[in-house]
């Protein structure tokens, strides 16, 4: 992923950041607060044998830069940790990644268009972007 401030990924994702600092570019996300590696988004996921919200304050500990969690989460938090708050984290996750995807295609779309030489056909651009 290219780096995305914290207010973007919250805007991409249906949600908004309850803290933290809106400026600060995240390159990655985790699922798994067991591999959160110092300056990551962990996504705090729900499922039928584990909750994702139970390890937020771990994931602080480990070095995340913030979290997606749901809206009404009443877990701790360091104060410079990002919350991004959603009414489903499922939901925020699948939002960004379509979001994304989308805001990726639209540049690509852009970057074919621009520049001085006539319209090519898609084949010859995306060969040209690879």
């Amino acid at each position: 992923m290219s780096p995305l401030p914290l207010s973007h990924i919250a805007q991409l994702a249906g949600g908004s950041l309850s803290s933290g600092d809106g400026t600060v570019a995240i390159e990655k996300l985790s699922t798994d607060s067991r591999t959160i590696k110092r300056g990551e988004l962990f996504v705090a996921l729900r499922g039928e044998n584990f909750d994702g919200h139970n390890f937020v304050e771990a994931t602080a500990v480990a070095g995340a830069a913030g979290a997606i969690v749901d809206s009404n989460w009443k877990g701790n938090a360091p104060e410079n940790f990002a919350l991004i708050r959603a009414k489903d984290t499922l939901q925020a996750y699948q939002q960004l990644a379509a979001n994304y995807r989308k805001q990726r295609q639209n540049q690509h779309k852009r970057l074919r268009r621009s520049g001085p030489c006539p319209p090519v056909s898609s084949d010859e651009n995306t060969g040209e972007l690879q």
